[in-house]
């Protein structure tokens, strides 16, 4: 049983560390990323910073980031994006062979380049998936992006573990068979009930997706006896699309 991995990006990004591995691969949407871009770039920076509802500073470097994005130089994606699941991913840790088998089965959700593998160049953006943008006469990204990454997928893969937030996964989930996608949940025991701690569930998800692809791992099932960091396939509390994990 094959399976593609669904990750979320972040809104951080460390683009100089990024700049000491190659880029391999160029990302399958470039040219909707470039129509989002130019449709960001067509928008007043106030409009642009009230529809992002972020900060002035971040503002002013979103607009830096618009201005700088076609002549800027590309980095890998999974050495560029810089949050708690990625530290848990570690991915300067990871082999030549394990960044190969990412390569091939990694999907990384992007609000503005759609799905990248590992080692696609990008450039410096912020692009929330959420964000209510209107793109021609697309309401917001999720219309925008529709069936399109679901339909590019399809072709390499039938099944999917969805290490993604709910955020990103639901542009590809509504167009796949549900019976065919596994999305485990970390959880906390706290006061003797299972609670999310989002940091925590963040870090462990690129905890599994490193062992994942270290252990070259190629059936779901076996996952179930994941136990790093203390967490425990809890069968009473999951069921056959959501598997959870408490400590």
């Amino acid at each position: 049983m094959s399976f593609h991995i669904l990750f979320s990006p972040t809104k951080n990004l460390r683009t100089d560390f990024a700049k000491r591995f190659p880029v391999e691969s160029t990302p399958a949407f470039i040219e909707e990323a470039s129509i989002l871009h130019d449709t960001l770039m067509k928008m007043r920076p106030k409009a642009v910073q009230a529809m992002m509802k972020i900060s002035d500073k971040i503002a002013s470097e979103v607009s830096d980031r618009l201005a700088e994005w076609k002549d800027a130089e590309p980095t890998p994606a999974i050495f560029t994006y810089d949050g708690e699941a990625f530290r848990g991913l570690s991915p300067e840790t990871l082999d030549e062979k394990a960044l190969q088998l990412a390569q091939e089965r990694l999907v990384i959700l992007s609000g503005l380049y759609g799905m990248l593998k590992p080692l696609d160049g990008i450039k410096p953006y912020r692009l929330e998936m959420q964000t209510k943008m209107k793109v021609g006469k697309q309401v917001n990204l999720y219309h925008f992006w529709n069936h399109k990454m679901a339909k590019a997928l399809e072709p390499k893969s039938e099944f999917l573990l969805n290490l993604a937030s709910e955020e990103y996964s639901k542009v590809i989930l509504p167009f796949w068979d549900r019976k065919k996608v596994v999305s485990p949940v970390f959880m906390e025991w706290n006061d003797g009930n299972p609670k999310t701690v989002m940091m925590y569930a963040k870090h462990a998800r690129g905890k599994m997706l490193h062992y994942i692809l270290k252990e070259n791992v190629k059936e779901l099932e076996p996952l179930k006896a994941y136990g790093l960091d203390g967490y425990v396939y809890a069968p009473s509390l999951s069921d056959e699309q959501r598997w959870v994990f408490t400590r």
